[in-house]
């Protein structure tokens, strides 16, 4: 994951949410956070045109898509940042 922050890599993942929904993401990966005792990947996701927390003991299944990202004004880890 952190390779993919710094290389601007969009990622696939598999992801159950708290309420065990399962889905599949295409997410522009933006930071790891620690939040309480749970990482966390913020990402902007393809799907929902917007930031997404993804809880990392979550994610099921992880794979790079060979597609890289240009950071663009409001879709970066610092505008995520501002929206707290």
């Amino acid at each position: 994951m952190r390779d993919a922050i710094r290389r601007h890599l969009v990622l696939r993942i598999a992801y159950v949410d708290l309420s065990d929904n399962e889905s599949e993401r295409t997410v522009r990966p933006l930071g790891l956070t620690l939040f309480d005792s749970a990482w966390l990947l913020t990402g902007w996701c393809e799907a929902r045109n917007a930031f997404r927390n993804f809880r990392v003991d979550r994610i099921g299944v992880i794979s790079g898509t060979c597609t890289t990202f240009r950071p663009e004004n409001g879709q970066r880890f610092e505008d995520y940042l501002k929206t707290l």
